[in-house]
């Protein structure tokens, strides 16, 4: 992995979320709340130390659905918005004042904990639920190791050892069935590769990274991840490995299609987790060098 390989991908994420707007619900009432509101997570990444970005992070509460704000419900997105708001938080922590530290801090415990609580729930029924399992267990790191909770991270690398152990001869991390629509599962395989790719780039070593080349390989050989979905899960498993990386260029290709002003929302806050993993993955590449 060059330098001028990594700037080329780093000035090309950059330019997307260079100007994500600070999150505005559209579609919240008091059981729901926007995944978008982890909107902070790329503002914080581009070094966009703005206080008033982590007004949207708040507090759990009963009976909450996590939608994006045309509406839609995805398994992935209550991890996602917990992730996203953690790992904003560890990047602006020092930025903040102390009463808005604690307030967001105090908010990640409580999220961290109904995390917590949820997968033992959750486990039993793991192989239905992989999308689901895999952004809770990345949440559930993110929060475990900011926060201090090493019980929370422990459980979170079990089960990322279960769903890497689960992946099957040919690279997909579930056996397809007769029953499945090809791009429901094709979606799913991608929600799952993106996690697990953080995973591995932000705590190297738990997981062998052949892991990410076969899942890698399975979407170059057997889909078509545009068909699937048109926001840039699993970017920067393509990105690391180069067999791959056609898919990588044509997924950002497809976000300046969907986004000609500026990008937002959950492409915003996966190209930030892609752009922040490309940075610690290159960082450990030249070091090692």
């Amino acid at each position: 992995m060059t330098d001028s390989f990594t700037a080329r991908y780093d000035s090309l994420i950059s330019g997307f979320i260079g100007h994500v707007p600070l999150f505005v619900a559209e579609c919240e009432d008091a059981e729901v709340l926007q995944v978008e509101r982890a909107s902070v997570f790329p503002v914080a990444v581009m070094g966009r130390l703005v206080p008033d970005a982590f007004d949207a992070l708040v507090a759990p509460r009963d009976c909450l659905t996590i939608a994006d704000r045309l509406g839609q419900v995805r398994p992935a997105y209550a991890g996602l918005l917990v992730y996203g708001w953690v790992q904003a938080f560890a990047l602006a922590e020092n930025a903040l004042g102390a009463d808005q530290r604690e307030r967001c801090r105090s908010a990640l415990l409580a999220w961290g904990g109904q995390l917590d609580e949820f997968l033992p729930m959750l486990l039993p029924v793991l192989d239905r639920h992989l999308p689901l399992a895999a952004w809770t267990g990345l949440a559930m790191m993110a929060t475990g190791q900011v926060l201090d909770r090493p019980a929370w991270s422990a459980k979170a690398c079990d089960l990322f050892r279960r769903i890497a152990a689960g992946q099957t001869p040919g690279g997909a991390f579930r056996a397809q069935s007769a029953a499945d629509n090809l791009e429901s599962f094709w979606y799913d395989e991608l929600v799952i590769l993106h996690a697990i790719t953080s995973f591995c780039v932000r705590w190297p070593g738990l997981i062998d990274l052949s892991v990410i080349a076969r899942a890698a390989d399975f979407h170059f050989n057997e889909i078509q991840p545009d068909h699937a979905t048109g926001e840039p899960w699993a970017l920067l498993a393509f990105i690391l490995h180069e067999p791959a990386r056609m898919l990588a260029d044509q997924m950002l290709h497809g976000v300046s299609m969907q986004f000609p002003d500026g990008v937002n929302g959950v492409a915003a806050i996966l190209l930030a987790d892609g752009l922040q993993g490309l940075r610690l993955a290159s960082a450990r590449e030249r070091k090692r060098l």
